[in-house]
């Protein structure tokens, strides 16, 4: 599996204006209020009795493509191509998680076959290193993922009668976990031992997190293949997933904001295409989210979990630095804003509330 590059220091992170027309003026195109809150892809759509009294009888329409949510050549996914590229929102349900999932799979395979046979004094921070990697952020974010899909998604498309193939996605989630066990116990094994006379774990680990990856790649193409169609069939609103990703987004708590949060916006700004993203990050996450992720969770993200997850294949042990983070890095209000309703942000504000208003959307400066 190929590794798919990250660097977002080479990302773009607005988009540029649009030119002015020179010619006569016309109606504006700008979105309005409305507008707004749809995707971009949904927007200035006509409607059929405006298409059928604004065109001659006579006259061939030939149908403009929705665009592509993605720059096809970064995306890895094999669900999707050039000619059939992924152009509605249950297309990028599944995209905006798995293609982070699969750039972490990618980066881990890479490591493992890395990974020094035998090792030393002078080499066993690659392994400690890397296993730490495994235990505390690899297999957690895994499980949460599941977890999200099989506790609060699948069962909300069941709901709507969708025809997903449950009893396959279960059972293959089982043998997923299974293999997770596998992977965990070695790891566990590397950081108990600092790194240190791990050749047999490290054996061990070279041969299972191949098949593993795989198995995995598998079992998000299937996902991407079969579970966006039935979407569409079943009749589900995008507001009606919207409120169903919200709850996924406060089901990973203030854990899965710095674990999970930051490696899909990077990985979704790298694959996505410019005007997806900027809407994506825009409707999909608090503003005061985006802030902390750019500021605080997308640097430790770099500076700690990928330091950690590609320490085999670094000549120099990383440093490991972290931006400092706490609950009370509350964003200010914006200018005008006035005083907190007390009903909504309480003075002090304690963890728990600031945490469940500010992942519920119900933050009084938004």
């Amino acid at each position: 599996m190929a590794a798919a590059a990250t660097d977002t220091a080479t990302m773009e992170s607005s988009l540029s204006s649009p030119s002015k027309a020179t010619t006569t003026p016309k109606k504006s195109t700008t979105p309005t209020t409305k507008e707004k809150k749809q995707p971009f892809w949904r927007r200035g759509k006509a409607t059929s009795a405006q298409k059928k009294s604004s065109v001659p009888t006579n006259v061939v329409v030939k149908s403009t493509p929705p665009p592509s949510l993605a720059q096809m050549d970064k995306l890895t996914s094999k669900a999707f191509s050039v000619k059939n590229p992924p152009t509605h929102w249950a297309d990028a349900t599944f995209l905006i998680p798995h293609e982070w999932l699969r750039h972490e799979l990618a980066a881990a395979e890479v490591s493992t076959a890395a990974l020094p046979k035998s090792t030393n004094t002078t080499n066993a921070w690659k392994a400690d290193l890397f296993a730490q990697w495994i235990v505390q952020f690899m297999i957690p974010c895994f499980h949460l993922h599941h977890d999200n899909e099989e506790k609060i998604y699948f069962p909300f498309l069941l709901e709507h009668n969708a025809k997903i193939p449950n009893d396959k996605v279960a059972k293959e989630h089982g043998e997923l976990i299974e293999y997770m066990d596998q992977i965990q116990a070695m790891a566990q094994t590397i950081v108990d031992k600092k790194g240190l006379n791990c050749t047999d774990a490290i054996g061990k680990l070279k041969k299972i997190m191949p098949d593993f990856c795989e198995f995995m790649a598998e079992h998000l193409l299937m996902e991407e293949l079969k579970m966006p169609p039935a979407i569409r069939e079943c009749g589900v609103t995008q507001e009606e997933e919207f409120a169903v990703v919200q709850k996924i987004i406060q089901s990973g708590g203030l854990e899965g904001l710095q674990t999970e949060l930051p490696g899909v916006l990077v990985t979704t700004k790298h694959w996505g295409s410019p005007p997806f993203y900027q809407e994506f990050e825009s409707l999909s996450v608090p503003p005061p989210l985006v802030k902390l992720a750019h500021e605080i969770f997308i640097p430790n993200y770099q500076n700690i979990h990928c330091a950690m997850r590609d320490a085999p294949t670094k000549s120099q042990k990383p440093g490991l630095v972290a931006v400092p983070f706490d609950p009370s890095m509350m964003p200010p209000p914006p200018p005008g804003a006035g005083p907190p309703p007390e009903d909504v942000l309480p003075t002090p504000p304690s963890e728990e509330s600031f945490w469940s208003r500010l992942l519920s959307g119900s933050c009084w400066w938004e």
